[in-house]
Order: structure tokens, then C-alpha cells, then sequence
């Protein structure tokens, strides 16, 4: 979810630019790179977002929930690794996990890499 607001803002950014500049066919390149670099800025903004929130969390005291900023942040930050590295999932089986407790996943995976 994260990363489609980032690539839409970026576009929005490169399309903007395109149209407040008045760009020819020779200046599009300008708006691909407007919109890499905004797509690769916004990520490493939230990365570094995520690193200073990290700096605060106390990892000695035990939880019996999860909190929800922290969820969110290692959430979105897995799912901008798979955006970048181009990593496809496919789950099955999530009915089967206990909602009310801790569990244990263990991943079968094949790499590509």
C-alpha cells in the first residue's frame, strides 16, 4: 500500500513537472528521472523513519500485543524489499494461523536470486 502512494505521488510529481514545464519530446527524460528519484527519495524517507522510530523500542520489555506503528513499519518495509527485488508471494493457509496467541512461521521457499 505504501509503495503505490509512493509511485503515484512520484508520477504525479513527473506528470506535473511535464505540464508546468511545457516539456517537449526532448525533455521527457527530466520527468523519468523526476520519477525514480522521487520514488527512491520517498523510500529512503520512510526507511530512515522507520530506522529512527526503531531506536526507540525497548526490545527487554515483553508484549502481549504488537504494536501497531511497529507492525505497519516491518509490514511495509517487507513489502517495499519485494517491490524492489521484483519477489512475487503467494501464501496459503491463513485461516489456519491462531488469531488470540503467538505462533511460529516457517517458510518453504525456492530463490531466484
Amino acid at each position: 500500500m505504501l509503495m503505490t502512494v509512493i509511485v503515484i505521488v512520484s508520477l504525479l510529481g513527473a506528470v506535473g513537472y511535464g505540464f508546468a514545464a511545457a516539456v517537449g519530446v526532448a525533455g521527457l527524460w527530466k520527468c523519468a528521472l523526476i520519477f525514480v528519484g522521487g520514488v527512491l527519495g520517498l523510500s529512503a524517507l520512510f526507511l530512515l523513519f522507520a530506522l529512527v522510530v526503531s531506536f526507540f523500542i525497548d526490545p527487554s520489555w515483553p508484549r502481549k500485543t504488537q504494536n501497531p506503528i511497529c507492525r505497519f513499519l516491518v509490514a511495509q518495509g517487507g513489502n517495499m524489499i519485494c517491490f524492489f527485488t521484483r519477489v512475487h508471494t503467494h501464501v496459503s493457509g491463513l485461516e489456519k494461523l491462531p488469531q488470540d496467541g503467538r505462533f511460529l512461521m516457517v517458510v518453504n521457499h525456492r530463490s531466484a536470486f
